[in-house]
């Protein structure tokens, strides 16, 4: 075709392909791979080891129309499958150590790190007493690494933690809350087991189980519907939102939950102004840091639990 001059409209976004012509669109649909991810590969691999061809080394007819059964269920070609079953043992293997949803075991560009960092949080984790593990530690001990190493173009991006993650089946950073962290289960299991075979002789009606909680009494929340004439970007906080005013609360019930104590509150004050003119819904007792202590605990313990008990009881 001369220079300058414009493809017919019946040409334009066709190709040929041995005598046979293919729209751009149908072009593009052809190229489109489909790759499995490494959970799926297991998957398959499963599925032939119960249809009973795996291992196989000899490609059988068998073993081609299974390989066909297979790449019609996942959507995949027959050689996609065949590849999968002849790596079947690496694959299984690969699966116990990193995420089951990588598509490609790619080269890693800094292994020597990453397995350093991997085994620092593993250390961190695994001690008697865990540890809690941050972004801005692992950079930080990521960094250490590789100025030992002389790697100096490595830098601790966002992108290598994400993707350090996946490689290692790292979960995702949870928010901590309770003091359950600061005991070992191993240390007390036998106590544990001690203690419930003293329960057994007891009805479950009789035995209870007392707490203590902290209530910030003053603090508002920090996020907030609007109302249909307000203006989302004027809406601001206030101070309140971050009140450390607190009380202690007291709570205990029996094991059945049919029998529940009076809420305590212990306070700073020995006699709150709310009070002065009316009486405290709940039993009340001060403190200086409005904290429990055995003074407080025998308090409790005559004054609200025991009276409680023979009310239920009498």
């Amino acid at each position: 075709m001369a220079p300058g001059r414009k493809q017919p409209s019946s040409l334009r976004g066709t190709s040929s392909r041995k005598g046979i012509k293919y729209t751009t669109t149908q072009l593009a649909s052809k190229k489109q791979r489909i790759e499995l991810t490494l959970k799926q590969k297991c998957n398959v691999i499963d599925q032939a080891q119960k249809q009973g061809f795996l291992p196989y080394s000899v490609a059988t007819t068998l073993v081609r129309v299974n390989q066909s059964m297979l790449a019609k269920q996942f959507t995949v070609t027959a050689k996609t499958i065949n590849r999968a079953l002849w790596n079947a043992k690496k694959l299984k293997q690969q699966l116990l150590t990193t995420s089951g949803d990588l598509r490609r075991n790619r080269e890693i560009k800094y292994r020597a790190i990453e397995e350093k960092v991997v085994a620092f949080i593993s250390l961190l984790r695994n001690r008697r007493k865990p540890m809690p593990v941050s972004l801005s530690i692992v950079k930080e001990y990521a960094e250490q690494v590789a100025k030992s190493l002389d790697e100096h173009e490595f830098k601790a991006s966002n992108g290598w933690w994400q993707k350090l993650m996946k490689r290692n089946n790292i979960g995702k950073s949870v928010r901590l809350h309770g003091e359950a962290g600061g005991v070992n289960p191993e240390e007390i299991k036998d106590k544990i087991q001690e203690i419930k075979k003293i329960l057994e002789e007891y009805d479950s009606e009789l035995v209870y189980n007392w707490d203590e909680t902290g209530l910030y009494f003053r603090l508002i929340p920090s996020a907030t519907y609007t109302s249909p004439n307000e203006q989302r970007r004027r809406v601001r906080g206030t101070k309140a939102q971050k009140a450390k005013d607190r009380v202690t609360l007291i709570t205990c019930t029996n094991a059945t939950g049919t029998h529940k104590i009076p809420l305590a509150m212990i306070g700073k004050a020995a006699n709150p102004r709310c009070f002065r003119s009316c009486q405290s819904p709940l039993p009340y007792n001060s403190q200086k840091n409005a904290w429990n202590d055995h003074v407080i605990t025998k308090w409790w313990f005559h004054d609200v639990f025991l009276p409680a008990i023979r009310k239920r009881t009498s």
